[in-house]
């Protein structure tokens, strides 16, 4: 008898219900916002346009500074997206600031066996109010730092300048 008496049913008190409630209605808030006002839901598109951005790419070896092609299609490194097709490569000095303890001053020296390279890379865009989406599905953004890949080659740069057609 005494075993009978001891067990107690678990029943819902009114704490437990307010943190059930609580938990689905912040569960139904989080759903709703993320489908409705998403970062990619906007649907504003202004249409398709043809984009030109530069990547800046530092510290590149010289003997790949050479590979670069005219046509050659950049990859994203990390996310495999397509970036976009190469237009110009200008190859400039790798120079890094150092200190000179001597003079107590800083020296801009050039680093040999590296250059940086502003390349030029065209593709078409899918543009809206807030975002640049390559056709790849690479978000096109100023400032950006990328991985790049291409036939033969990888580099780390970043993003510089966009010019987008016709402005």
């Amino acid at each position: 008898m005494e075993q009978k008496a001891n067990k107690r049913k678990w029943s819902l008190n009114l704490f437990d219900l307010i943190v059930i409630v609580l938990a689905v209605l912040i569960g139904a808030f989080l759903l709703y916002r993320s489908m409705s006002h998403g970062p990619d839901t906007d649907t504003s598109a202004s249409g398709t346009v043809t984009v030109r951005y530069t990547v800046q790419l530092t510290r590149v070896l010289e003997s790949v500074s050479g590979d670069i092609q005219m046509g050659d299609v950049f990859v994203d490194g990390v996310k495999k997206y397509t970036m976009g097709t190469v237009q110009s490569v200008t190859v400039g000095p790798y120079v890094q600031i150092t200190s000179d303890y001597d003079n107590e001053t800083y020296r801009v020296a050039q680093i040999p066996d590296y250059n940086n390279l502003m390349v030029e890379l065209e593709t078409k865009c899918d543009e809206s109010s807030t975002q640049l989406l390559a056709d790849g599905g690479f978000l096109v953004r100023a400032g950006e730092i990328v991985a790049i890949k291409g036939p033969g080659y990888a580099a780390t740069g970043t993003i510089v300048s966009i010019d987008r057609e016709g402005m």
